[in-house]
Formats: structure tokens, C-alpha cells, sequence
């Protein structure tokens, strides 16, 4: 029988490892690294994947609202064109009349 660990906690992990009921213990009385848990390592992926859509979502959007600006940009300026075109037609029109 290996050497009872000084430590309270030690000694009960080494006291249920006798028993089969804990997690494996080395020689020396320390716990061994288990290996990663499947169903953790399955949640973190999934919410990785989740984490990695909603930033290709946000991106979508920003990209769609910047398009939005955009065009607004391009309609205001070209209202402004046309108004400034159809004041000098205007003008235009009265001195031809005007002559």
C-alpha cells in the first residue's frame, strides 16, 4: 500500500482512489491530468462556431449599413446636381427669352 499523503484533501483523494471512485492517482499521491473532457471540448466548439457567425454577421451589417450611407450620400449629391442643373437651364431659358 503506497504512503498515506500528509495533506487532508491528498488523503481522501488517495482513499477514494483505493476505493475506485475518484479520478486516477500516481504513485506519488498526486492526481494525474485527466484527459480533456469530450462534451466540454464539443460545447466550446459549438460556441466558438456560434461566437465566429455572429462576427461574420456583424461584419455583414456594418458593411450593408456603410453601403446604405453611401448611396444616401450619392442620391443627396446627385439631387443637388440636378437642382443646380435646372436653375442654370433656367437661367438659360429666361435669357434666351430675354433677347
Amino acid at each position: 500500500m503506497p504512503k498515506r499523503p500528509i495533506e487532508q484533501k491528498a488523503a481522501k483523494r488517495a482513499a477514494l482512489a483505493a476505493k475506485g471512485k475518484s479520478k486516477a492517482m500516481g504513485d506519488d499521491g498526486k492526481l494525474k491530468e485527466s484527459a480533456i473532457d469530450v462534451g466540454k471540448l464539443d460545447k466550446l466548439s459549438k460556441i466558438q462556431e456560434a461566437n465566429a457567425n455572429r462576427m461574420k454577421e456583424l461584419e455583414l451589417q456594418q458593411k450593408l449599413s456603410f453601403d446604405k450611407i453611401e448611396i444616401t450620400m450619392l442620391a443627396h449629391l446627385t439631387a443637388q446636381e440636378n437642382r443646380e442643373s435646372e436653375k442654370l437651364e433656367m437661367e438659360r431659358r429666361l435669357e434666351m427669352e430675354s433677347k
